[in-house]
This record gives structure tokens, C-alpha cells and sequence, in this order.
């Protein structure tokens, strides 16, 4: 299967770089800025949102997503080389829950502006991580001890 500019070479060793640079608490958002997500995938930076993992209204998201969004460093370029992943933390089953569903609608709504690929979410609990977009996963990592 070839890779998409805006698809994620390895969503694995993604979420464990971003696991090595901070720790993975219970109810953390994060943006991970990453370069050239399909073929370098490089992070860039790793941002902590201000918002709880566990949201219901996407008006919330939508406002820290967009806010976030202009303080990152990304090239004004078309295509865009950056995508922007989202790492939920949360405890309980590694499926999609409302929370996330939240995320998701704040993304479409966030009006960023920005030339990056958005739209990628990660999510981590006590029983391992998944990619809500192609349902790659596994046990480590996982969300830290309290």
C-alpha cells in the first residue's frame, strides 16, 4: 500500500518517541507536530493542550485546537511536508469513546488556517495505545501509573 503524504509511516514509533520526550497522564492532550509524516516522519514538537482528555463539546476543541494551532511552527507551504497528531490520554478500553468523538469535531471545526495535515488522532489508556485511523496499536506504550 503506498503511503499518502498525509499518512503516518509508522504510527508506532511515532507514539513512542512522543512517550520518551513526556509522560502519558491520565486526562493529557497532546499535539505532535511532525514533518514529512509518510516518509522522514520527524517530531518537531510535542505540545500539552490546556483542555481534559475526557470532553463532550467540541466547541471547547475546536477554541484549543485553534488557539494551539498558531503558536506552532508550521511552514507556509502547499503541499503542506506537517502533519499534526492528536494523542488523547485517557483510562479505560482503547476504543473510541465520545471524548474522542469530541476531538475530532473540534479538528473540523478548528478554522485553523494552517498548512499541515490535521486530522490523525492516537489514543492511550493503562491497556495500550491505538491509531484511530488505521486501527494500529499495541501495549506499549501505555498511559502512565497514577
Amino acid at each position: 500500500m503506498k503511503l499518502q503524504p498525509r499518512d503516518y509511516r509508522d504510527p508506532e514509533a511515532l507514539i513512542t518517541e512522543v512517550a520518551e520526550r513526556v509522560t502519558l497522564r491520565a486526562g493529557d492532550v497532546y499535539l505532535v507536530l511532525v514533518a514529512h509524516p509518510s516518509t522522514e516522519q520527524r517530531v518537531d514538537k510535542v505540545v500539552l493542550l490546556d483542555l481534559d482528555a475526557e470532553q463532550e463539546d467540541c466547541e471547547d476543541t475546536r477554541e484549543e485546537l485553534h488557539r494551539v494551532m498558531q503558536t506552532l511552527p508550521v511552514p507556509d507551504v502547499v503541499p503542506p511536508t506537517h502533519g499534526v497528531m492528536t494523542v488523547v490520554v485517557r483510562p479505560g478500553r482503547t476504543v473510541i469513546s465520545a471524548a474522542e468523538a469530541a476531538w475530532l469535531r473540534g479538528w473540523r471545526y478548528a478554522n485553523h488556517g494552517r498548512s499541515c495535515y490535521d486530522t490523525d488522532l492516537i489514543l492511550v489508556t493503562e491497556h495500550g495505545w491505538t491509531d484511530l485511523m488505521t486501527d494500529w496499536g499495541g501495549a506499549l506504550p501505555a498511559m502512565a501509573a497514577p
